[in-house]
């Protein structure tokens, strides 16, 4: 990414002027960029999170906190970017050190900018205690979109006994063929073991289920078959 004439460090630019903004203004310590406030206290965002996010749907009306929490986290990498310091000093660079957002020339906050700096260059254990805050905040958002996430999923149904699955004689037939069955015969010598297991994994009536696993056998004779056709569409599903 290029910025005119600007000289060029391990094929990154750095722009002789670095007072690239974003539209912001300041309210006592907290920036305010694209409605979204910067903190530069973990507490201080924790409390006011709420009141913030309403804040933000009176201009975006159709907001969602999904939507809240991605801004803040682009926002908050963003304010990373402004504490972060590179390193030119082997190559004879004034200043010595740079944040990464003026030396890629991009995001840069100068509202941040000016609170790290001193008279004789940078503020860096400010800039690493606002760091630590910034990537707070970050984890914060990604944990509270996981837990809304989780929170938000419908509950499952619950298992129902006397279920009456469909396909229950076609669903045998590829459990046969891909070898559970078989699997089930060595590990469990109790019938009325599998016949539970293939009743859950099937849906079907345990009675049923029962007459098509011994169908298999030849134990059973009645009108729950597992035949060529269940076996050949089992087959067929296996070896697409």
């Amino acid at each position: 990414m290029g910025f005119g004439n600007t000289p060029e460090f391990f094929g990154m630019h750095l722009p002789t002027n670095n007072s690239v903004d974003l539209h912001f203004y300041q309210k006592r310590s907290i920036l305010t960029i694209m409605e979204i406030p910067i903190y530069f206290s973990f507490s201080d965002f924790e409390k006011n999170y709420i009141s913030d996010f309403e804040r933000y749907k009176e201009t975006y009306h159709d907001c969602l906190e999904g939507d809240f929490l991605s801004e803040i986290k682009k926002l908050y990498i963003s304010a990373v970017q402004n504490v972060e310091f590179v390193n030119l000093y082997e190559i004879g660079a004034t200043p010595p050190f740079i944040t990464l957002a003026e030396m890629q020339g991009e995001n840069i906050i100068s509202g941040i900018i000016e609170k790290i700096k001193s008279p004789g260059g940078y503020d860096f254990a400010a800039a690493k205690k606002y760091q630590f805050t910034f990537n707070k905040i970050i984890s914060f958002v990604q944990d509270k979109k996981i837990n809304d996430q989780i929170a938000s999923a419908p509950e499952p149904e619950p298992y129902k006994e006397k279920e009456n699955g469909d396909n229950v004689p076609y669903k045998l037939a590829l459990l046969d063929e891909l070898g559970v069955i078989t699997n089930l015969n060595r590990q469990f010598p109790n019938k009325s073991d599998i016949y539970r297991i293939l009743q859950f994994l099937t849906g079907g009536n345990i009675d049923n289920v029962k007459k098509y696993y011994n169908s298999i056998y030849g134990n059973y004779s009645g009108a729950n078959q597992i035949t060529e056709k269940h076996r050949d569409k089992a087959k067929e599903l296996y070896y697409k």
